[in-house]
């Protein structure tokens, strides 16, 4: 078991897909004790990002702390994208801690909103909705823990009525200024994303929002004071690695359920494994789910033609009454007969064929 990983995003990962009982890069760590329970800390144990509840549920923190472990928190967020994550002030602490901890804050913001004087109504019933949402979160929370760690009940929240339709109101009045904001962020993101796929020293941070991307990186493994083995992986946007070798190993079975000669349940009991991540689902499009990575063909694809594996043409074809069209071949079984199968898609166009060209690039292949 390999325990000093190699990056912050890989900790989140392996503790979000229960890969190994530990592991840890630089101070973002995760471990697990004699009750099987895993606990994710960053700096150390006076903080617990994250504590496993069940194998798809999981209780995150509500504090921050500095830069650093505002990161911790945000690789935690993305690797735990497809579970089931609810959120109190501690995992650490017991229901009824917990719960006075809300309660502290819930009076706090009613508060400001029932004593400040000169504030605007829309901030008053801001503070009301932070009170409702606090209570709504922890009840979530309550709910989600084993029966025997459920020591309290939950909030009654039959007294904020009033905020809830004040909350409701304000979310209307603000859907359209929260839209723009979204916009701008996937925008933005999209925009580091392109740069992301070039440039193996861009970091992988700011993309969760957007479906996962991958490109080839290079890693270099120490084996002794005298050799090191410099190898490539393939890294999500999302910042998850698995090896080449496992990735060149699942293409022919992707293809293999596109061209309908196996079901993606078949093809799923053939590879289970990517890397230390379980392989989900296939699916009849090509897409595969790989822990909390939902991976698109085209995505695939870019990586099959970075890795030799997968070979596109462009057939230019011209017909008498069709004009002219241009037709993409793809190479992907062993010993195609490209010429051969360009004819036949040209025939299909009642045209000839009139030139062959290979696409060259991977950003080509997905358009």
């Amino acid at each position: 078991m390999r325990k000093v990983l190699s990056s912050n995003q890989e900790v989140a990962h392996y503790f979000a897909n229960s890969v190994q009982t530990e592991g840890k890069a630089s101070n973002y760590y995760f471990e697990t004790d004699s009750q099987g329970v895993a606990r994710l800390f960053s700096y150390g144990r006076h903080f617990c990002v994250a504590r496993r509840v069940s194998a798809d549920v999981f209780v995150m923190t509500t504090r921050t702390y500095g830069n650093s472990t505002s990161k911790h928190l945000a690789y935690a967020r993305s690797a735990l994208n497809n579970r089931t994550v609810v959120y109190c002030n501690s995992p650490e602490f017991g229901a009824a801690t917990n719960k006075r901890e809300a309660q502290h804050a819930m009076n706090a913001a009613m508060d400001e909103a029932e004593t400040k004087r000169r504030i605007q109504q829309k901030t008053r019933d801001a503070h009301k909705a932070r009170a409702l949402y606090l209570a709504e979160q922890f009840n979530a929370y309550l709910a989600a823990l084993p029966e025997n760690e459920r020591e309290c009940e939950p909030f009654d929240l039959s007294g904020l009525a009033d905020v809830r339709a004040a909350l409701v109101a304000m979310k209307e009045r603000d859907a359209e200024a929260l839209r723009k904001r979204e916009e701008a962020k996937q925008v933005a993101a999209r925009e580091y994303l392109a740069a992301w796929r070039t440039d193996p020293t861009m970091q992988t941070i700011g993309m969760s929002s957007l479906p996962p991307a991958l490109r080839l990186v290079a890693r270099n493994d120490t084996k002794s004071p005298n050799m090191t083995i410099i190898h490539s992986v393939i890294q999500t946007s999302h910042g998850a690695e698995i090896p080449v070798t496992d990735a060149q190993a699942l293409w022919p079975v992707l293809l293999s359920v596109m061209r309908k000669e196996r079901t993606p349940e078949d093809a799923a009991r053939l590879v289970r494994r990517l890397g230390v991540y379980t392989l989900n689902t296939i699916r009849a499009d090509g897409s595969i789910v790989v822990g909390c990575h939902d991976i698109a063909f085209n995505e695939m694809a870019r990586m099959a033609v970075s890795l030799d594996l997968l070979k596109q043409y462009r057939v230019a074809v011209r017909g008498t009454h069709s004009g002219r069209a241009e037709v993409l071949v793809m190479n992907t079984w062993p010993n195609m007969d490209v010429e051969q199968e360009a004819a036949r898609l040209a025939a299909s166009y009642g045209a000839q064929v009139e030139s062959i060209s290979i696409v060259a690039t991977s950003e080509e292949v997905a358009a």
